[in-house]
């Protein structure tokens, strides 16, 4: 019953800058309950240049990061083929990503579950000016799981 589950399925799909080893048992626990239904893409380096992905996590698809005005901005490519696709996506909630502002807005317009991940408010805080950019992120998603 649980094979037929899975075929029946949606993928889920997550986007990130990079896939750490700090997020390494997170990643395998998704894999391994969802095997073929879930995919996981990921670039080598994040802003920071030292944060970079963990080679362990080999189910990883690659994505190439395109960094801006000196680290400021990315943009991802690499998995636009998975945007208008009936499946549900993850993408980290930052404004930054610019490429993420476009998959949420060709989702929004394609009717397609996009979920955003990450910390509740930026580093300024829940009053900064950078938050209302934020939350029009926010509200381009369907759902939010945020952590701190």
């Amino acid at each position: 019953m649980e094979n037929k589950f899975k075929l029946d399925m949606k993928k889920l799909i997550i986007i990130q800058t990079v896939t750490p080893d700090y997020r390494r048992n997170l990643f395998f626990y998704i894999k391994d309950k969802l095997g073929q239904s879930f995919e996981l893409y990921g670039g080598e380096r994040f802003f920071e240049k030292s944060l970079k992905s963990d080679p362990s996590i080999i189910f990883t698809k690659p994505l190439k990061n395109y960094f801006l005005f000196r680290r400021k901005f990315l943009f991802h490519t690499g998995m636009w083929h998975l945007i208008t696709k009936n499946n549900i996506m993850i993408l980290e909630i930052n404004p930054r990503i610019l490429s993420n502002w476009l998959i949420l807005l060709i989702r929004k317009v394609f009717y397609r579950k996009t979920i955003l991940w990450g910390h509740a408010w930026p580093r300024a805080g829940a009053n900064s000016k950078t938050d209302r950019v934020r939350n029009m992120m926010r509200k381009l998603g369907d759902e939010l799981i945020v952590y701190t």
